[in-house]
């Protein structure tokens, strides 16, 4: 259960006047994202979306687009990269 849950399990609900990045969220998360994410999904929400809810959904959205191959992923630069002679070269397997 999340944070966010449990205070809207309990009937709490806090109102911050500024957003504030919740504690343990990735460093990748700032005021401004959340803070956006927010006025963005706002509107489809009848409760009150907090902080937690935010990073919430910023999380969920970043493991499908991790499941779906989106992620942008660090490359080697051409001077990384093994020329083909310098690749080992494959076995074949006896019997197939």
């Amino acid at each position: 259960m999340f944070v966010s849950e449990a205070f809207f399990l309990l009937g709490h609900r806090t109102m911050k006047k500024s957003t504030t990045v919740p504690p343990g969220s990735p460093s990748w998360v700032t005021k401004e994202l959340i803070a956006k994410t927010i006025r963005v999904w706002q509107p489809y929400y009848k409760e009150k979306l907090t902080e937690e809810d935010a990073l919430e959904m910023l999380i969920n959205v970043g493991q499908v687009f991790n499941a779906l191959g989106l992620t942008k992923v660090a490359r080697p630069s051409a001077s990384q990269v093994p020329e083909a002679s310098e690749l080992p070269k494959k076995r074949r397997k006896k019997g197939i």
